[in-house]
């Protein structure tokens, strides 16, 4: 056995199957890593589209409060605490539903196949292998 490794066929072979396993070890690993930006650039977005719906609904209400009270249908201390209560339902709205993107992030980030993830860590670590033993097989 040791004969055949250190013949040419043995060495081809070994760094043949180093270069494979490492390239799959590389597909595996950078398929996860994209994977993982993706989820996370998602997040950032939905968490930038909360916080502009979360400051925007007050706002939205505060000039039609303000109607209401000035043709007489609504008044003045009802208004204040209309528009109180309003901020406030969209304050706990709002971080209801940050929370819920941040459980679905970290929900995301879970890779649904473990094993894909250890195959590409020991494809890497299986082509180091064949690699070296290539390199000292090879020297004579």
């Amino acid at each position: 056995m040791i004969e055949f490794l250190r013949s040419n066929a043995g060495l081809f072979w070994q760094y043949g199957l180093a270069a494979l396993f490492q390239l799959v070890g590389v597909v595996l690993v950078v398929r996860d890593l994209m994977r993982s930006t993706k989820n996370d650039r998602l997040l950032q977005k939905n968490l930038a589209v909360l916080s502009k719906v979360k400051t925007d609904i007050p706002e939205d209400m505060e000039p039609f409060v303000a109607e209401k009270v000035e043709s007489g249908d609504l008044h003045p201390e009802v208004a204040a605490t209309t528009l109180s209560a309003i901020n406030a339902g969209a304050q706990a709205e709002g971080a209801w539903l940050v929370l819920d993107q941040i459980i679905g992030h970290a929900n995301a980030t879970k890779e649904p196949k473990k094993w894909l993830v250890w195959a590409g860590l020991s494809s890497l670590l299986l082509g180091i292998v064949f690699a070296f033993s290539a390199s000292v097989f090879a020297v004579r």
